[in-house]
């Protein structure tokens, strides 16, 4: 069954879910009140039916642009300085 839900995140923030069974299809952005993520649905199931259907075919690709390398020094080891120690010897 499919369903709109409206869900109050830890932060107090609304959000609308669009749901077949269980299983979330899409979400919207945060809102700040209930009555605007309420809007956002309305929005959705009013102006879906006119949406217009994009075919993307991924597999055609623009060339890649050349990956520009990036040459650093490596940075320097800091070292702790040595530490003398004294050693007395007694006869």
């Amino acid at each position: 069954m499919y369903k709109f839900k409206i869900i109050k995140s830890k932060k107090g923030e609304f959000r609308a879910q669009f749901c077949f069974n269980k299983e979330v299809i899409f979400w919207t952005e945060n809102y700040a009140t209930r009555k605007s993520a309420a809007n956002a649905i309305d929005k959705i199931t009013k102006n879906a039916s006119k949406a217009a259907t994009e075919d993307i075919d991924e597999s055609i690709k623009a060339p890649a642009k050349k990956a520009v390398k990036k040459v650093t020094k490596p940075a320097a080891k800091k070292t702790a300085p040595k530490k003398e120690v004294k050693v007395e010897v007694k006869k």
